[in-house]
């Protein structure tokens, strides 16, 4: 990691001192008016970019992949799944417990998708939790 060397930069009265000087933020646009045509155009950029991918991007079931960030593959190893894998392949009956606060948001639709594809003989009950 490169640090960084506020004091190479300017000195200690400027940046800390009572002689402390503000600097100026850099604004996008000089008015609300610049800032409304800018976001407007931004927006028209990004519905031409993505107009074509939209029809690829929705899976069979109707959901859509969401960005993956590298914070929610945390704890997503291989290990895990083989593990879920033997206990779903060693059980009859597999309860999903969902958040009732947002049920859909806390579904695996992976892991329903492996059921309806390989497991067709087992039951899934989904338990609503508060």
């Amino acid at each position: 990691q490169s640090r960084v060397h506020l004091l190479d930069r300017e000195s200690f009265e400027d940046a800390f001192g009572p002689k402390t000087k503000r600097k100026r933020p850099r604004l996008l646009a000089a008015d609300y008016d610049s800032l409304l045509m800018k976001a407007g155009g931004s927006q028209d950029a990004f519905e031409k970019k993505h107009a074509d991918g939209s029809a690829e991007a929705s899976e069979g079931d109707g959901f859509r992949d969401l960005v993956r960030h590298n914070m929610f593959e945390k704890g997503q190893s291989k290990r895990i799944w083989g593990e879920l894998y033997k206990v779903i392949d060693s059980s009859d009956v597999v309860v999903q417990v969902l958040d009732a606060r947002d049920p859909q948001g806390t579904r695996c639709y992976h892991l329903e998708r492996h059921l309806k594809e390989h497991c067709k003989h087992k039951n899934m009950v989904l338990l609503i939790n508060k």
